[in-house]
């Protein structure tokens, strides 16, 4: 994945940059991920969720699976989500 910076360090987010496809291809899809992992968080400040719930609640808004896929294992890489920790307090 393309980050923020990467694009900014290419000047692809400077006023008045031109962008070619490619460039739009990276800020869309980053977009896309950036806004199911803010529903994803939306959804999980309400109530504690598992990936699949999350999952299941994210193929409302996204047919395209690889785009969940992504959102939810940023999460998992920022340790916001994690089956484990919601098994242990609904143990508890």
């Amino acid at each position: 994945m393309v980050g923020i910076d990467t694009l900014a360090d290419s000047g692809a987010t400077r006023v008045g940059a031109v962008l070619n496809e490619a460039t739009l291809e990276r800020f869309l899809h980053a977009a896309a991920v950036v806004a199911l992992v803010d529903r994803a968080l939306n959804s999980m400040a309400r109530s504690r969720r598992t990936r699949r719930e999350l999952e299941t609640r994210l193929r409302r808004f996204e047919p395209d699976a690889a785009l969940i896929a992504e959102a939810l294992d940023r999460l998992e890489a920022n340790g916001v989500l994690s089956d484990a920790e919601v098994a242990r307090a609904e143990a508890a």
